[in-house]
């Protein structure tokens, strides 16, 4: 059962620096979302959400192997009057490797009024371009070359989707952590990555890192998407190609990497949605009003001279309401406003 929502209005601190900035506030609260894709191989996702507006931005809790998390969790950004739109990503979080994009929500704001409330459940779009997601849990390997003076080396992983030309999605780029001094190293990492339209293959490059000097090419493994059965998880070892750099004529057994695949159709992969509760407090061109009429508010005048600034203020807003009193100059204009009404000699 979904909590009871509601929004937690900014603190008096917050609005002082939003009017000091000559910016409005938005206020609100992420719910919960349902049915989100899977990014784990568990059949799980461990999704977290990153609300934009404008150039400000807040971040959710995580919320580990669920596709139906709740957050219930409150916030409040400043905004302006350019800002028509809130964003909010969602994404897996992976305690290795960058995290994956599980899909966004766009939030028009055009129609909220300053105090207006707005709750819903938002589509979530899906990656767009992919034409699905390969879960990869990169297990082990085995028999690797030995590119260091100690009989060792120190592997990581690349993987990526390549064209039947050779073109590399480096886009579609994970790289595994590197296991130092071993010819026989253990990752179990997990990773989603998109899969992208057209014709291309699971390349995987397996890589001795260097302290000094490049990198050293251990060998590679390419996997076709057709040999998958989609929606099924297969575990297989595959025979690691040796890069010409890495032979050696006294290797006996073939190097091997085991990994644990699961290709998602993009078909086979809902959308979800997202559930908001979003409440415009103030837009900037109010913040700025009230901001500019308290110019006065210590004078015996006050009421004439705020008077006279309002006039001057309801005439720009006529003129174009985006100009409303965020520049210095307009600022230095407003104080004068104030002495040329009220008399302070």
């Amino acid at each position: 059962d979904l909590p009871t929502p509601s929004i937690a209005l900014a603190s008096d601190e917050f609005r002082r620096e939003c009017a000091e900035r000559g910016m409005g506030i938005i206020s609100f609260t992420v719910v919960a979302a349902s049915g989100i894709s899977a990014a784990d191989v568990e059949g799980t996702s461990d999704p977290y959400c990153v609300c934009r507006v404008g150039s400000e931005s807040v971040k959710t809790t995580t919320k580990l192997k669920t596709l139906r998390p709740v957050w219930n969790e409150q916030f409040s950004l400043p905004i302006t009057s350019s800002d028509r739109c809130m964003t909010v990503s969602i994404l897996d979080w992976d305690r290795f490797g960058s995290n994956d994009e599980i899909g966004s929500v766009s939030v028009s704001l055009d129609s909220l009024e300053a105090g207006q409330t707005m709750d819903g459940w938002f589509r979530i779009d899906g990656r767009r371009g992919a034409a699905g997601t390969l879960l990869v849990v990169v297990k082990n390997a085995a028999d690797l070359p030995a590119m260091d003076l100690n009989g060792k080396s120190d592997p990581y992983c690349v993987m990526q989707f390549v064209r039947p030309d050779g073109t590399k999605e480096r886009t579609s780029a994970k790289r595994t952590r590197t296991i130092s001094k071993t010819l026989d190293p253990v990752w179990e990492e997990t990773y989603a990555l998109a899969v992208p339209r057209g014709d291309s293959e699971l390349r995987v490059d397996v890589w001795d890192w260097d302290a000094i000097g490049y990198d050293d090419h251990l060998g590679s493994v390419q996997v076709a998407l057709s040999a998958l059965t989609p929606g099924v998880r297969t575990q297989r070892s595959f025979a690691i190609e040796i890069a010409p750099n890495a032979m050696s004529p006294h290797r006996t057994k073939p190097a091997m990497i085991t990994m644990e695949l699961c290709y998602i159709p993009s078909n086979e992969a809902p959308d979800g949605m997202l559930r908001l509760l979003v409440q415009v407090e103030s837009w900037d061109d109010d913040m700025a009003n009230n901001q500019y009429l308290s110019l006065a508010s210590g004078d015996p005048h006050a009421f004439s001279a705020a008077q006279a600034i309002e006039k001057e203020l309801g005439k720009r807003a006529k003129v174009d309401p985006n100009l409303l009193v965020r520049s210095k100059g307009y600022q230095e204009w407003a104080k004068r406003g104030v002495h040329n009404v009220v008399d302070l000699s």
